[in-house]
């Protein structure tokens, strides 16, 4: 087993090679870019499935007026981290019920959902 480090291994993998301009940075480059979009998508994919799996979940959004009241299963932790205004939404006192985050919002269960899935999935792959 060949264990030595080559001349690519060594130069930097920013397109920037002091002694050379061999076509296998370029190479390695793509591969590296490949291999992020890749990681990028299954994050992306890993997101789709828990929020519709809702496994997990620990915040309940009641949207919508009667008699049109829809459920969300989310969260939190996530919500937070893509959105400021659920990150302050929960330094707030927020109501808890039975171990659950409780919310409630007057928006079109509809509407929200397009929202919600734009948080948890769209802003995330935008940041790629």
């Amino acid at each position: 087993m060949n264990l030595s480090i080559t001349h690519a291994d060594q130069c930097n993998l920013n397109n920037t090679c002091n002694t050379c301009n061999n076509e296998i940075h370029i190479h390695n480059l793509l591969t590296i870019k490949k291999m992020s979009k890749k990681f990028y998508e299954e994050i992306i994919d890993n997101y789709k499935k828990l929020y519709e799996t809702k496994e997990g979940y620990d915040t309940k959004i009641y949207v919508g007026e009667k008699p049109n009241i829809k459920e969300f299963q989310v969260h939190s932790f996530i919500l937070k981290i893509q959105s400021k205004f659920y990150k302050t939404a929960f330094t707030k006192d927020v109501q808890q019920k039975d171990g659950y985050y409780i919310l409630n919002s007057n928006n079109s269960p509809k509407i929200f959902e397009i929202l919600l899935r734009y948080v948890l999935i769209l802003i995330f792959f935008l940041r790629i």
